[in-house]
């Protein structure tokens, strides 16, 4: 078990690869928290301070977000690769930072060597090999009845960004525009407005869509005292 355990990172990943983390793993959230929280806090702090500290990292996170979600629905990347037509509309999807690791894909999509094995219907199954690897080959399936992609690496499945193998693909086929199945919601510019909402949905659970109005009115108030705080006729008012 010792030995099998210690050889890990050569089996583990065929178990995971297809399963979607969302960029967390075991400990790194808890790092990257507890490292800005020592900017903070310190153990000379009173319960006060410690308080008045704290408040002042989640500001600083909830600034950082609004300064990365401003920067994706008001800014426009250039564009750098030879397959503008898909860079162009990933970055209309999606915010920065996936829309980095999307071109990242797209770059790759010039060193790949593809060829179609079979054909039946509307489906289509292609082989993608690596220019001057042609050893490793990955299997691509293309359903346009259905509008449904895969690729045997499984990117999307685990990281939910598109791989170089359906770019391929999909410019073997002529294929210009982005397939919603390919566009993963969690990574949309949009994809948290869903979630702050001052409507009730019909036949939902109406203690959860409270907790959601209290939380989007909580985030709004907090910027006003924070306003307000700093002058004596707005605290007043």
């Amino acid at each position: 078990m010792e030995k099998t355990y210690e050889t890990r990172a050569m089996w583990s990943h065929c178990f995971l690869r297809d399963k979607f983390f969302g960029y967390i793993r075991t400990t790194s959230q808890c790092e990257c928290i507890n490292s800005l929280i020592r900017f903070y806090v310190n153990r000379k702090n009173t319960l006060i301070d410690f308080m008045h500290n704290l408040d002042s990292a989640l500001k600083e996170y909830r600034n950082n977000e609004l300064i990365t979600d401003f920067k994706s629905q008001f800014s426009e990347p250039v564009m750098i690769t030879s397959l503008e037509v898909y860079e162009r509309s990933a970055s209309c999807y999606f915010t920065q930072n996936i829309f980095k690791e999307i071109r990242n894909e797209i770059q790759r999509v010039g060193a790949l060597n593809i060829k179609v094995l079979s054909t039946t219907l509307d489906k289509v199954k292609f082989s993608v090999t690596a220019l001057g690897d042609p050893a490793k080959d990955l299997r691509v399936e293309v359903d346009r009845g259905k509008n449904l992609f895969s690729c045997s690496c499984k990117l999307f499945e685990s990281r939910g960004i598109l791989c170089s193998h359906v770019f391929c693909a999909m410019k073997f086929k002529n294929i210009l525009e982005f397939p919603d199945s390919l566009i993963y919601k969690r990574w949309t510019e949009n994809a948290k407005y869903k979630f702050i909402s001052t409507e009730m949905p019909v036949n939902d659970d109406i203690e959860r869509v409270l907790k959601f109005r209290v939380g989007a009115l909580a985030s709004n108030c907090n910027k006003l005292c924070d306003i307000a705080c700093k002058d004596v006729a707005d605290f007043d008012k």
